[in-house]
C-alpha cells in the first residue's frame, strides 16, 4: 500500500468524531469549527517525524487524533477552555488509545501556556480566531527549525490579522511553506528565537 493510501486510510479513521464535532456545533453554538484539512495535515506532520507537538483549540479531539496517529513517537499537550469538550475529547482521545500520550489541558490559553515548557517541534493554533498576544507566546514555544500551524487567520479581526500577516511576512523570523485549507492555515518554519514581548528578540 502506497504512502498515500496509508494516510487516506489515517484520516478517515477519524471521521467519526470530526461528524461529532459538526454536530455538536450545531446544537452546542460553540464555534466548534473542526480543522477541514485533516489528511494534508498527517500527511504534513508525518514527514516531520515530530516529539512534541503543542496544540490550543482541542474542541472533541479531532486534530489531536491525526497528530498522534502521524507521529506515532511524540507527546502532545492540548489546551481547551470549554469543559465540556475537555470531557469528550479525553473520551475520543482514550477511545482511539491515545490517551497516554495526549494531554488535555483544561483553562484558557494564556493561562496555561506559561505553565509548559518550550522547544516544541510542532506548535499548532485552532482556535476560534488568532491574536498576536496568542500567537507571540504559542512562537516562544517553539523550537529553532520547529512549525508553527495557524488556522483561521481569516476569522481575526482586522487590527490583529494584519499584525499577524505583517509577523508571518517577516522573513528572518519565518520561512512560510505551503498552506493548508485551501490557503485558510499557514505553515511556518520558525528561523530565529522569538520573545512573547513586543520586541520579539530574546535579550
Amino acid at each position: 500500500m502506497s504512502v498515500i493510501a496509508q494516510i487516506a486510510i489515517m484520516s478517515r479513521s477519524f471521521d467519526a468524531i470530526y461528524l461529532q464535532t459538526t454536530d455538536h456545533l450545531r446544537h452546542h453554538g460553540c464555534g466548534t469549527y473542526p480543522f477541514g484539512d485533516g489528511e494534508n495535515l498527517i500527511a504534513r506532520v508525518a514527514a516531520l517525524r515530530p516529539k512534541r507537538i503543542l496544540e490550543l483549540g482541542t474542541a472533541l479531539g479531532y486534530t489531536a487524533c491525526c497528530f498522534a496517529a502521524a507521529a506515532p513517537d511524540a507527546h502532545i499537550d492540548t489546551i481547551e477552555m470549554d469543559q465540556t469538550h475537555v470531557r469528550l475529547a479525553r473520551i475520543n482521545l482514550e477511545r482511539e488509545g491515545f490517551q497516554n500520550r495526549v494531554a488535555v489541558h483544561s483553562g484558557k490559553f494564556l493561562s496555561i501556556l506559561p505553565q509548559l515548557s518550550s522547544d516544541y517541534d510542532i506548535c499548532f493554533f485552532d482556535g476560534f480566531a488568532p491574536d498576536i498576544s496568542v500567537f507571540r507566546l504559542l512562537a516562544s514555544h517553539l523550537r529553532l527549525g520547529g512549525v508553527l500551524i495557524c488556522a483561521n487567520l481569516g476569522l481575526a479581526e482586522f487590527a490583529a490579522q494584519k499584525a499577524l500577516k505583517v509577523e508571518l511576512s517577516n522573513s528572518s523570523h519565518w520561512h512560510l511553506e505551503a498552506a493548508l485549507e485551501q490557503g485558510g492555515t499557514c505553515v511556518a518554519v520558525k528561523r530565529e528565537a522569538l520573545s512573547p514581548h513586543n520586541s520579539w528578540r530574546l535579550k
